[in-house]
């Protein structure tokens, strides 16, 4: 992402456009890699070319293990995750209706062009160093629990 945000945005100054195809390319690129660990094909961060969810055939091939994983298995990870999945919905809903709120406010306005845009920007830069803190305060939170765990 970064290398593509230097060469797009920088060199051919393309603006946040360029940005924004950088950082959909980066999407893809790791998407594709993280696909091709699943498959087998790409090792793993820990140098181990089978995943989680595959095992070894007789022949020495991966082969991917589709079964979903019995709810006995499954229920203490999803009661003990239940509430920060909660959480995050709810910090979604209301960070989606804050931006919806700077967009109708702005496009109200007698400015349109000059109002929307700044009104935007500025909650994007307060929804950025938002989720900042919030990533900040989630990295404590599980650096703690590991400690208490």
């Amino acid at each position: 992402n970064l290398l593509l945000d230097v060469v797009l945005v920088a060199q051919l100054k393309m603006g946040p456009q360029g940005a924004g195809i950088a950082t959909t390319v980066a999407e893809w690129i790791a998407a594709l890699c993280f696909l091709g660990v699943l498959a087998g094909k790409l090792p793993s961060a820990d140098g181990k070319n089978i995943g989680s969810n595959t095992k070894p055939s007789e022949s020495g091939n991966i082969v991917p293990v589709f079964e979903l994983p019995k709810w006995m298995d499954i229920r203490p990870l999803v009661v003990a995750s239940s509430a920060v999945f909660l959480r995050s919905i709810v910090l979604q809903v209301a960070m989606s209706s804050a931006a919806a709120m700077a967009a109708r406010s702005s496009a109200e306005s007698d400015i349109i062009t000059a109002g929307a845009s700044s009104s935007v920007a500025a909650h994007q830069i307060a929804l950025q160093l938002w989720l900042l803190c919030s990533f900040l305060c989630d990295a404590l939170a599980t650096a703690s629990q590991a400690l208490v765990a």
